[in-house]
């Protein structure tokens, strides 16, 4: 077994350890967390390349707050 299986790694999204198969390159990510962070980027490039104005700031920052909101409560 390759030496990078022996450690543990922890999930760059939510910090937990990630299972390892032993098999090719070591996963970062569970799979749930993997598609909120490739989310998060497709997103973030979107909103650099839109033109920047009131219309589309109000939109974006609203629509982030509503979202944040959503983990409101978590433990």
């Amino acid at each position: 077994m390759s030496p990078i299986y022996e450690q543990e790694i922890k999930c760059q999204v939510c910090g937990k350890v990630v299972p390892q198969t032993g098999k090719g390159r070591p996963r970062e990510y569970h799979k749930e967390c993997r598609r909120i962070a490739q989310q998060m980027s497709w997103l973030e490039d979107i909103i650099m390349g839109m033109e920047p104005n009131a219309d589309n700031k109000k939109y974006i920052k609203s629509n982030l707050q509503r979202l944040a909101n959503l983990t409101n409560g978590w433990k």
